[in-house]
């Protein structure tokens, strides 16, 4: 081996600011190896994200055969800049490339350094993120590191490469001049052996037949032996081998901007050493050409191998140090036997830890229990004896997170009351981590759940907080630790499939209507998008889909693109939750950088940051909290609660979890009627059906029902776990007689019965696997294996799921266990949880989130909680947070509201506010003017600030005229209804004062030169149809193309145009119409049969023929029928509809009547919805053949529905309709939805590659539509049969009749 590839580029390192490579790393260092490299080196574009992936895939090599001496070595290709290269100065800026490479752990730590200062204090945007290095940035950080980093000059891209190109004329042109150059490129070199140390700086040739690289490659080797500096030859890899080519070409070509992706890049793929020769040898020599391959060995034998993972290391940065009260430590530590190890243990937050427990207890009688003790007693045992084995100290952990609760209570959101396993640990609740004391709930949890020392993982505590206040919480984590400490995590983005067909669709410049109706086709189970092998062939558990492979086999250039592009790195971002606190510089472990928003994140992902020791904590933000959050404010602004001196002491007060009512009747009465507007886990179909269905009446039914609703039958058609969870509850001698049917004794049932009686006998929570397979009876298994079943079932591992079945199995045999107890356990207990688990801690917390959301509707009137859902859904409920409107989601909400008779007021433009207003007295809510269509926030509070306005003309004045407003937002505001009180209750009347002030200009005359607007506008009487088919036929006949002879008179002075007369020829199409109605009085001569006459001639006579259109142009009566005409035009363009489809655009509500209101329902089978049956009837049956059995098909009464699309989800394939009635969630299938959901385009013009929209989805908000199906449970599903009178699925409503007919489309536009 005599080649290192030093410069190489993988796509997960190199792709986060733009699309560069589609290397992926196994390939890379897999290929490099079998070409016999000795190794490879990762340089991506200012980044380390490929470093532990490609250190990880060599550790899982590097001891196999074959593998002896490989290397796999980390840089990094950064961009050495001038200082004046700054955002001030961005479009006179150039970035150039330079190579970083880190010969062992230090100076990998130095890169690190240098890539977070360039990203955190250098970097700016422009066209994408610039993050220069400076010369200065670099000379300081190499004081520390000479020795452990090499440094190259980089490709054509780099500082000396470019420089030597700029001046290559000046060579010989003006050889003195090109000597100071010269100098100035070799001093440039000195400089870097100075900055690096001698034999630590490289100069780096490239294969190419470019004239270019030629050139500078000769340059380098003089300046290689000038300045005794020594040359490599590297390949800058992009993509792998020659063959890939067209692939990266395709990819790069995917990204607008004007990119080079041919010549520079026809070599950048990793080279064998022959290759490298083919290329060079005939330009530099073999000799030459050998010794740059052989240099490359220097770098390699300096090169050390090291490892960038670490250890876990908490970090503990407390606010408070004291040591614990002794008297207090006295008082209890008898009582806590765990208590005295942690008092005297030599690490202060074990001591901190017995300071919390002791100070807590003390003020709460709950835990003073003998009971309370042991469980204080049982977790710190867990915790001493996982730490000890883990090596961790997870009472740090635990009083940091405590710590950051607190930061985010006092930062203003409210925080959850609890989430996940750690409920279950009872000294969450004691550090306030989590509200709820598990010793006083009635369903049981397990502190064992979430630490023991037999599930040796990192704990995992999330924090729900507000989503509204997630940024201000971060801050408030930063101002109390330092800036310096916390950063949000990095998430890569990557090609999906759906994704990499688009991106592989734009680089071939294939339509991009196809694309997107073919990439549409994806199919996407439990939100996870199915790849492209599984759409096109099938997997073990789902067929090919025949739409997408049929649509594939026709552009297979597309498959094989969109094949190799996906699960490529495209971009990166900040993870939803993730936030790393570190009480050590962030570049011990990893290095930082910026997202596009300007987020400061890792430059590891979140697996990668606990490679490296590192530990997050989730910040979670979930929409309930807000709600809540909204409501106690309006609530507190009503007077209907009183401040507390803080949020916290105010939430306790009045949501308290024990302070919340949990008993009556009338409470839970409201949730089985539908009475608390989206509930929280329930607010799906599938929950509203399982609160009808089951009726909890305790918050322990509700958490039992939050698992049991998610749960599948085993079979399809069968009956569902929560069908049978409400049979056994209502009836729990069904469960009785269900185990005596397998056989169970009296003292079997009893311990079942002990296990998961709290469930009525449904396994519904994941804490009953590991309790049912730990009895001795049933398996006697560990808590290790108990939580790999866990596990397997969490993360539906199938494999490990069957495996784990044969371990049970053979355990029973092995020890003689009951056979009927073992079957009645595996296959219908835990077999009814196999692909989904909750584990009842969890369930408990987010039930308890509803039990407080129950308590605001029942001792407040719901009309706050609507509101506040209002306020939330449209992104309201912080001015300051700039959260985006979910238009479709308020919709539905206001859909809710008025089916509860509440009336939802248009926003009048004095008094409405940022977000929505309750009206209890007079049983309405106040629309917000945030949540109005296209009105950002920026808008809103322009409005608020210029406030009060005296008229229209007013608001005119202050918003129009200084511009803070566009036209399209007043016609937006006027729709909405924002004028009625400030001008006119008729909206039509304030929009016809507007586009007559500020968009309308009348025409003061008509001349000729408006004919073609008056034909558009479809004016002229008929009367004159002969004159205007003369001004039509002039322009026909002396068309260019027409122009037979430049005519010049003898004699005469030429004028400026370069002749007297045009002669222009007639054609079989205008010399009949000639001859018809015009003498040959302009006819100067023929040609064969045809006329050729003088312009001037015919055009005195066509003049005289439509002198009655020029005095009908005279008529004043005809200038007002124009300006009425033209007039109309501007209304259809800005105010076309009535005033509900008014509603719909700017508010995605009615105000009054819905636009389908009057429809005849009888003419078009139109019913409502909810009067239909859940489940549909048969009205016969067919024959089909499954598995070559025959089977009998029902076949189901089809009807419509008909209503306004309010909402679409692209993922889900569901609609939500908007019909008189009420909201229907219309569930379509993949091919329906795409085939009705895609916009159709088409370039009319052949000289242009601009499209023209021909129709828009039929499923945008705003569409309305019939849509044929039947009813299941709580959704529609569109479907028709051949002989259903109704031959589509769904037709699109054109036009609305005053007598209730209805102008349908049922075809969707074809483009020929």
């Amino acid at each position: 081996m005599s080649f290192f590839g030093v410069h190489n580029h993988s796509a997960e390192g190199s792709n986060l600011r733009l699309r560069d490579s589609i290397n992926k790393i196994p390939e890379m260092i897999e290929y490099a190896h079998s070409l016999g490299h000795s190794g490879i080196c990762f340089t991506e574009h200012e980044s380390i994200t490929s470093s532990l992936d490609a250190l990880k895939y060599y550790d899982s090599h590097k001891d196999l055969e074959g593998w002896e001496g490989f290397k796999v070595v980390l840089g990094n290709e950064i961009y050495l800049c001038t200082e004046d290269v700054t955002a001030e100065n961005k479009f006179n800026n150039r970035y150039p490339h330079f190579i970083l490479v880190a010969l062992n752990a230090n100076g990998h730590k130095g890169i690190r350094e240098l890539s977070t200062n360039a990203w955190i204090k250098n970097s700016f945007m422009h066209v994408m993120m610039r993050v220069p290095t400076y010369y200065s940035d670099l000379e300081e950080t190499m004081v520390n590191y000479k020795g452990d980093i090499i440094g190259s000059s980089a490709c054509l891209g780099g500082a000396l490469p470019h420089r030597l190109l700029q001046f290559q004329d000046l060579e010989k042109s003006n050889p003195k001049e090109y000597a100071a150059i010269w100098q100035s490129c070799k001093d440039w070199v000195t400089y870097m052996n100075e900055i690096f140390g001698e034999g630590y700086f490289f100069l780096e040739l490239q294969p190419s037949h470019m004239a270019e690289q030629i050139y500078v490659n000769h340059k380098l080797i003089q300046l290689s032996k000038e300045t005794n500096t020594p040359y490599i030859i590297t390949t800058d890899a992009h993509y792998l081998k020659k063959e890939d080519r067209e692939i990266h070409k395709i990819f790069l070509e995917s990204q607008d901007g004007d990119r080079e992706v041919d010549d520079f890049y026809s070599t950048t793929y990793i080279m064998s050493e022959e290759e490298i020769h083919e290329y060079m040898d005939e330009y530099y020599g073999s000799d030459v050409v050998q010794k740059g391959l052989d240099n490359t060995m220097l770098i390699y034998e300096k090169a050390e191998y090291y490892k960038l993972t670490k250890d876990l290391d908490i970090p503990y940065l407390p606010l408070n140090t004291d040591e614990p009260d002794k008297a207090l430590y006295m008082k209890y530590k008898d009582k806590i036997a765990l208590l005295k190890d942690f008092y005297e243990s030599e690490h202060d937050c074990d001591r901190h830890l017995v300071r919390e427990i002791v100070a807590y207890i003390d003020t709460d009688e709950y835990y003073r229990t003998e009971e309370a003790y042991e469980k204080i007693n049982e977790c710190l045992h867990y915790i001493k004896d996982s730490s000890e084995k883990m090596k961790v100290r997870w009472s740090k952990y635990l009083l940091q997170i405590a710590i950051d609760v607190q930061i985010a209570w006092d930062a203003g959101t409210l925080v959850g009351a609890g989430r996940g396993s750690g409920v279950g640990f009872c000294l969450l609740n004691i550090l306030g981590i989590t509200q709820i004391n598990p010793l006083r709930e009635k369903t049981k949890t397990y502190p064992w759940r979430f630490l023991n020392p037999e599930r040796a993982s990192v704990l995992d505590i999330d924090i729900d907080i507000c989503g509204s206040k997630r940024e201000t919480v971060i801050q408030a984590m930063k101002d109390t630790y330092g800036e310096d400490r916390v950063s949000k995590v990095m998430t890569l983005s990557t090609e999906k499939s759906r994704s990499a067909i688009l991106t592989a669709a734009r680089g071939l410049k294939i339509d991009n209507d196809i694309a997107q109706y073919i990439s549409s086709l994806i199919v996407a189970d439990r939100g996870q998008l199915r790849t492209l092998s599984q759409m096109y062939y099938g997997d073990d558990d789902n067929p090919p889909v025949k739409e997408f492979v049929a649509e594939m086999d026709k552009y297979p250039e597309l498959w094989e693109a969109a094949q190799k592009i996906e699960g490529l790195v495209n971009g990166v971002g900040s993870h939803a939750g993730g936030i790393i606190l570190v009480d050590k510089p962030f570049t011990d472990t990893t290095a930082l950088m910026k997202t596009n928003s300007g987020d400061i994140i890792t430059q590891f992902d979140l697996h990668m940051c606990e490679d490296c020791s590192l530990i997050k904590v989730d910040l979670l933000c979930i929409d309930a909290l807000d709600k809540m959050q909204a409501e106690l404010e309006l609530l507190l602004e009503n007077g209907l609660i009183e401040w507390q001196g803080s949020l916290k002491a105010t939430y306790e007060k009045y949501l308290g979890v024990y302070t919340l009512e949990r008993e009556a009747e009338n409470m839970w009465r409201m949730l089985w009627n539908h009475k608390v507007m989206s509930f929280f886990q329930m607010e799906k179909e599938s929950g509203v059906q399982a609160v009808a269905l089951a009726k909890p009446a305790s918050v322990d039914e509700l958490a039992t029902i939050n698992s049991v609703l998610r749960l599948m039958a085993q079979e399809k058609g069968a009956e569902t776990p929560l069908q049978k969870y409400a049979r056994f509850r209502e009836n729990i001698q069904c469960w009785y007689d269900e185990m005596t049917e397998y056989g169970l004794t009296q003292e079997e049932q009893d311990i079942l019965k002990d296990i998961i009686g709290v469930s009525f006998g449904i396994c519904e929570a994941q804490e009953y696997l590991v309790l049912l397979t730990q009895h001795p009876k049933i398996g006697g298994f560990s808590l290790a294996w108990g939580d790999r079943l866990r596990k397997a079932v969490a993360k539906k591992k199938p494999k490990e799921f069957l495996q784990l079945q044969e371990e049970f199995f053979a355990n029973a045999k092995e020890k003689n266990l009951s056979e009927n107890l073992t079957n009645y356990v595996w296959n219908v207990l835990i077999c009814t949880q196999r692909g989904y688990g909750f584990n009842k801690s969890h369930t408990l917390a987010y039930s308890i989130i509803g039990l407080q959301e129950l308590n605001l509707c029942y001792k407040y009137n719901p009309i706050y909680w609507q509101t506040a859902n209002l306020i939330v859904d449209s992104g309201a409920i912080d001015e300051n947070a700039g959260d985006s409107t979910n238009y479709g989601k308020m919709a539905i909400a206001i859909a809710s509201v008025q089916k509860e008779k509440v009336k939802v007021e248009l926003p009048l433009i004095n008094s409405a506010e940022f977000g929505f207003k309750a009206d209890v007295d007079n049983n309405r809510i106040i629309f917000g003017l945030k949540g109005i269509n296209g009105i950002g926030d920026d808008i809103v509070q322009a409005i608020v600030q210029n406030r009060p306005f005296a008229s229209i003309e007013d608001f005119a004045e202050k918003m129009l005229d200084t511009k803070l407003i566009t036209n399209a937002k007043m016609v937006q505001l006027i729709k909405a209804g924002c004028f009625t009180e400030l001008h006119s209750i008729d909206r039509k009347e304030t929009m016809d004062w507007f586009l007559k002030k500020y968009v309308y200009s009348p025409s003061e005359k008509i001349t000729m030169q408006q004919f073609g607007k008056m034909k558009e506008l479809e004016i002229v009487p008929d009367s004159l149809d002969l004159p205007v088919r003369m001004v039509n036929f002039k322009k026909y006949v002396l068309d260019e193309e027409g122009l037979y002879e430049k005519h010049i008179d003898e004699g005469k002075k030429v004028p400026k145009r370069g002749y007297h007369d045009g002669y222009y020829i007639l054609d079989n199409n205008s010399q009949p119409f000639f001859k018809e109605h015009f003498t040959e009085d302009s006819v100067v001569k023929t040609q064969g049969d045809y006329y050729i006459v003088s312009e001037k001639l015919f055009t005195k006579e066509v003049d005289n023929k439509i002198q009655p259109l020029k005095d009908w142009f005279d008529n004043s009566d005809t200038l007002s029928l124009y300006n009425e005409a033209l007039y109309g035009t501007v209304w259809k363009k800005h105010a076309d509809g009535t005033l509900p489809s008014w509603s719909m655009q700017a508010l995605s509500y009615y105000d009054g009547e819905h636009e389908l209101e009057h429809i005849n329902e009888e003419l078009y089978g139109v019913v409502n919805f909810f009067e239909l049956p859940e489940e549909p009837e048969p009205y016969d049956y067919y024959t089909r053949y499954i598995d070559g059995s025959p089977r009998q098909i029902p076949k189901f009464k089809i009807s419509r529905i008909a209503g306004t699309v309010i909402n679409a989800d692209n993922l889900h394939c569901m609609v939500t309709l908007l019909t008189k009635y009420g909201a229907v969630q219309v569930k379509f299938n993949k091919g329906h939805y795409a085939f009705y959901n895609k916009q159709i385009s088409a370039k009319l013009d052949p000289n242009s590659d601009k499209k023209t929209v021909l129709e828009k989805s039929w499923l945008s908000r705003g569409s309305k539509i019939i849509v044929a199906g039947i009813r299941r449970e709580d959704n529609f599903r569109p479907m028709v049969y051949k002989d259903t009178i109704y031959q589509h699925t769904v037709n699109r409503i054109q036009e609305i009749h005053e007598d209730g007919t209805l102008l349908l489309q049922s075809e969707r536009t074809k483009v020929e």
